[in-house]
């Protein structure tokens, strides 16, 4: 039961996270190509850091089996794991994006 709730908020935030619109950035003395590049760059320098970060932490290496008695059942979890890591990954390449561009003096559109 815990593993489906598990699974279910996981899929709803998937979907809110989707549905949500992308942020506008501005700069002041910016133009469209200096954003892009600026763009660019803060989103590669984030994947890097975002994909580093989630090395250091660890996690599952291979299929982990979870055996429940009482269901008579064997669930393979690595799918769950996987997708957590996924999201988890996510929210911190987005934050390091955002941390960036704010370096780079753009901020979020209101």
């Amino acid at each position: 039961m815990r593993s489906a709730c598990q699974a279910s908020l996981l899929i709803g935030l998937f979907f809110v996270a989707a549905c949500a619109q992308d942020p506008v950035w501005s700069k002041p003395s910016g133009n469209a190509e200096m954003f892009k590049q600026d763009s660019s760059a803060c989103y590669r320098g984030a994947s890097r850091q975002a994909e580093r970060q989630m090395d250091q932490v660890g996690g599952a290496t291979g299929p982990q089996i979870d055996v429940r008695r009482r269901q008579s059942t064997v669930r393979n979890t690595t799918s769950n794991a996987q997708t957590s890591r996924t999201l988890e990954e996510n929210a911190k390449r987005n934050r390091l994006y955002s941390e960036c561009m704010h370096r780079l003096d753009y901020r979020k559109a209101k």
